[in-house]
């Protein structure tokens, strides 16, 4: 892929786990993001962004 005059390289999976047709459909999504001006590595980056939460307590009786 390239965007903004800078080549990046995106995986989409291992050879054994995604059929060349899978690939496929997921090269033409990500060329269909980039033509809509949006960023795949910046985008998958984000969704893989950890939020915080608080902890789950165990519940005790009062």
């Amino acid at each position: 892929m390239q965007s903004e005059s800078r080549r990046r390289d995106i995986g989409l999976g291992s050879l054994q786990a995604v059929s060349l047709a899978d690939a496929r459909e997921a090269a033409l999504l990500i060329q269909e993001k980039i033509a809509q001006g949006i960023d795949p590595v910046v985008e998958r980056k984000r969704g893989r962004q950890v939020i915080p939460t608080l902890r789950k307590r165990p519940l005790t009786a009062a």
